[in-house]
């Protein structure tokens, strides 16, 4: 019998899930696939993740690296550094990850079957729509709520997708989304190191390594655990987290998201 078989027989920990994210991503795509308590274990990797993301962010100084280019929308003001603000930050991070999982769910869907170009341009249709509102309203030529609507109108165009969805693979992909922030923790030691030598080339390096591991590895698992080409997933996950960016930026302009937790969900 495979190992990670035998690790499934026994139950997913957490420990043994984040081995697996890290090391072995096929035995990983196996027991979120197949283990009904990995779903548990995932949780426990997400909640170690904004544990060590508050940490880490209160730590690092507000400085560091130097924020370039124009202040832009969200202003040039430096974010506050505290355990307080910080896991403030955090409590919106559940919401970030529900929007990518239903985005994630949605276009792993329709990213399964039929010519890839044509798949590719309708997904990239459905996630620039709410831009065009977007930009009017921050130039004052449309309505606040045409934000949100054309947001109703994507919802509405998703929903069947969605509802075909059944249980098992909702598990799943939760299980993704909640895990392959074991990434992050992994970083955490090198960033650590990078802000005390106060090297901003090795963290913005790092940074660049932290998202295309995301990338690939959540490429591949998706991969594995839809039964999709790994180009298709790639673009799977680039669609999604495109959407919650701009579902989130959205939620801004309507007045939910604060400035301050916008910024520094951005910064993450």
């Amino acid at each position: 019998m495979p190992k990670y078989k035998e690790d499934a027989a026994g139950g997913a920990t957490a420990g043994r899930l984040a081995r697996a994210m890290l090391l072995s991503p096929g035995r990983a795509a196996e027991t979120l696939s197949t283990d009904r308590d990995a779903i548990g274990a995932a949780l426990v990797l997400y909640l170690v993740y904004l544990a060590v993301s508050v940490a880490f962010y209160s730590w690092k100084p507000v400085e560091f690296p130097a924020p370039g280019g124009a202040p832009g929308l969200l202003g040039g003001e430096p974010l506050p550094q505290s355990p307080v603000f910080w896991a403030k930050v955090q409590a919106w991070n559940p919401l970030l990850t529900a929007i990518w999982l239903v985005f994630l769910a949605w276009f792993a869907s329709f990213l399964q079957g039929g010519r890839l170009a044509l798949r590719l341009l309708g997904g990239a249709s459905l996630g620039v729509m709410p831009i065009v509102p977007i930009l009017l309203y921050t130039g004052n030529q449309a309505p606040r709520w045409s934000v949100l609507a054309s947001w109703v109108v994507v919802f509405g165009v998703m929903a069947p997708g969605l509802r075909r969805r059944r249980g098992d693979s909702w598990r799943r992909l939760a299980g993704l989304v909640l895990s392959i922030v074991i990434v992050n923790v992994a970083l955490s030691p090198a960033f650590a190191l990078a802000v005390l030598a106060g090297s901003e080339a090795a963290y913005q390096g790092l940074e660049i390594v932290m998202l295309f591991w995301t990338l690939g590895l959540g490429a591949y698992l998706l991969g594995r655990m839809e039964s999709i080409a790994t180009a298709r997933a790639f673009a799977a996950l680039f669609f999604s987290m495109l959407c919650q960016l701009l579902l989130v930026a959205s939620l801004h302009l309507a007045g939910i998201v604060p400035k301050d937790i916008l910024k520094a969900l951005m910064s993450v």
